[in-house]
């Protein structure tokens, strides 16, 4: 397994961290620990599930729009609109609140949906 910048220069790592959101971390250079990136990366998804959250029912800004998160009613559409908040931001919990799609401008349109996929099939191959 290789880390490596990504994302036009943007993802960093394993896990491809994000440098404007988390400068420090991609500039210490621990981006190149795959060891290191996979437990940023499990956190950074937490951060996103803990955010949503506590977005539901409250009045959200993103890149000039205002709404209010929906309710989200299972763990599955939580993972779910986590993961793709891991690669688009709040425009995934805008998209699942405003047209129940959160991978509406995510990369490909099906970043949740691919991930959640790739995951279902590794544990697949670990159970085996």
């Amino acid at each position: 397994m290789q880390s490596i910048i990504g994302d036009h220069g943007h993802g960093y790592g394993v896990m491809q961290i994000d440098v404007g959101s988390f400068p420090d971390w991609c500039h210490s250079g621990q981006w190149k620990n795959v060891e290191a990136g996979v437990l940023k990366g499990a956190q950074v998804l937490d951060m996103k599930r803990d955010a949503i959250r506590l977005s539901q029912g409250q009045r959200i800004s993103v890149g000039g729009r205002s709404f209010t998160g929906k309710a989200i009613t299972n763990d599955a559409d939580l993972i779910r609109v986590a993961v793709a908040a891991y690669n688009s931001g709040t425009w995934a919990y805008y998209n699942f609140s405003t047209n129940g799609d959160p991978d509406k401008t995510t990369t490909g349109h099906d970043y949740s949906a691919d991930t959640l996929a790739r995951q279902q099939a590794f544990q697949a191959f670990m159970n085996s």
